[in-house]
């Protein structure tokens, strides 16, 4: 099925948290008197990371190293263990807290709050607040930043990496509201978090008001919640019964593997042309920009013409590149399930060039062979057998295919009015699939 985000697949696995979290903070941002920012409630600070990562004068002491996969492995408020330690040396290098300190990642993977459950090293993916005010307890702030978690993805700079800097986290604003309160809101968003492993999956606490009607909002939205679970599973189910039906009708109509008639590409493919890879921005061209195709504009088995990279103006683009209505594209590079990835282009936006990564078929006019029909072929099981047996690469994350290896690949020589049967029937199919996707 269509891959989630990182932002949807959490949404998804923890919606009724992240509403709980949404309608206390939005009340919250209506009763509050006053708001300060933190960085007059704490002391905002970065990690320190030692280098060369490994040095064994920094590395493999007694001291917990404090990583970001630390952070996404434990579940709950706390870290309670480390994968790596440091030496003294390297501790003078990074930055030591104690336990009970809010360390929050800040590149990456953006805004997931922790406290720490032991003493530690964090390096420089983290934030620290340290002296926190007594107007502000360590739980609110953690269900502050839980909550603001997808507005820091949103405004975190970009740059190699997206990431947030002490200034932005010492500008941002918290709501105050008296001690009896913070304990009760943290209390109930705790047992929130807490649900699944309840029995009673609806007993949430109550809450003083003006929060009162938000546990009952709460049950509203988990039920729900239930119901669009229940939706996506009969919907992957659908998906993979289509997709079952559709890799056996590729192997009945078009075969397992080569056959003695088969012909080789190079029959009906007069020439294959690629791109240049020049060193791109890393957002998405924008309709008056001109962009460069990434390695996954057709790793769905379909066009994307959003997978791109804007082209920076001091490079001249090569109109020679430009993608067209109608070309066969394919990656030469990628994993070795994705590599061979193919599609015809139905339709795109202008001012897209091939990368390197991208090959365009150049078809032999003369040849009776229909682009659509040699897209189900190239997705057969009869040529990924032959595609992943081709592709060549030390790395196992990235293979690659020559030009020569595609031309020699081998294809079935199947009359024109006999394809155009297979394509419809196929297509059909594939639609199906699709409606099951969206």
């Amino acid at each position: 099925m269509k891959k989630l985000t990182a932002a949807e697949k959490r949404y998804l696995d923890n919606a009724t948290l992240i509403a709980a979290s949404r309608l206390i903070f939005r009340k919250i941002e209506e009763v509050a008197l006053h708001k300060k920012r933190l960085g007059e409630l704490c002391v905002v600070c970065r990690g320190g990371s030692p280098r060369p990562k490994g040095d064994p004068r920094y590395f493999g002491g007694h001291i917990p190293w404090i990583m970001i996969s630390d952070a996404t492995n434990s579940s709950g408020q706390y870290i309670q263990t480390t994968r790596e330690t440091v030496t003294e040396e390297g501790a003078k290098k990074s930055r030591y807290l104690e336990k009970g300190t809010l360390i929050v990642t800040n590149s990456a993977t953006i805004g997931l709050p922790k406290i720490l459950g032991v003493d530690g090293c964090i390096h420089d993916g983290f934030l620290a607040f340290l002296d926190v005010s007594p107007e502000i307890s360590l739980d609110f702030l953690y269900w502050f930043f839980i909550d603001r978690r997808t507005y820091l993805e949103r405004i975190a700079p970009e740059g190699t990496q997206k990431n947030i800097n002490t200034d932005i986290a010492r500008s941002l604003e918290i709501p105050l509201l008296d001690q009896g309160l913070q304990v009760s809101i943290c209390q109930f968003l705790e047992a929130v978090a807490e649900r699944k492993n309840n029995s009673d999956r609806f007993a949430f606490p109550n809450l003083p008001i003006p929060f009162a009607d938000i546990p009952d909002k709460i049950k509203r939205i988990e039920e729900l919640a239930a119901k669009v679970e229940e939706a996506r599973e009969l919907r992957s189910q659908s998906f993979d019964m289509l997709s079952a039906v559709l890799k056996s009708a590729q192997r009945k109509l078009i075969g397992d593997q080569p056959e003695s008639n088969w012909i080789p590409l190079s029959q009906v493919v007069t020439a294959i042309k690629n791109g240049k890879s020049p060193s791109c921005e890393k957002r998405p061209a924008t309709l008056e920009e001109w962009g460069v195709l990434k390695v996954g504009v057709v790793s769905s088995g379909t066009y994307n013409p959003d997978e791109n990279k804007a082209l920076p103006t001091s490079i001249p683009p090569n109109p020679e590149y430009e993608v067209q209505v109608g070309d066969f594209l394919m990656s030469r590079a990628n994993t070795t399930e994705l590599v061979g990835s193919c599609a015809v282009v139905k339709e795109t936006r202008s001012k897209l060039l091939l990368s390197d990564k991208i090959f365009r078929f150049i078809f032999n006019e003369s040849a009776d062979l229909l682009p659509d029909y040699l897209n189900h072929v190239m997705k057969s099981p009869a040529l990924r057998l032959q595609i992943e047996q081709e592709a060549t690469g030390t790395s196992s994350s990235m293979k690659n295919i020559s030009k020569q290896k595609v031309f020699n690949l081998l294809i079935p020589d199947t009359p024109l009015a006999q394809q155009r049967e297979i394509v419809s029937y196929l297509d059909n199919l594939q639609t199906k699939i699709n409606c099951t996707i969206n």
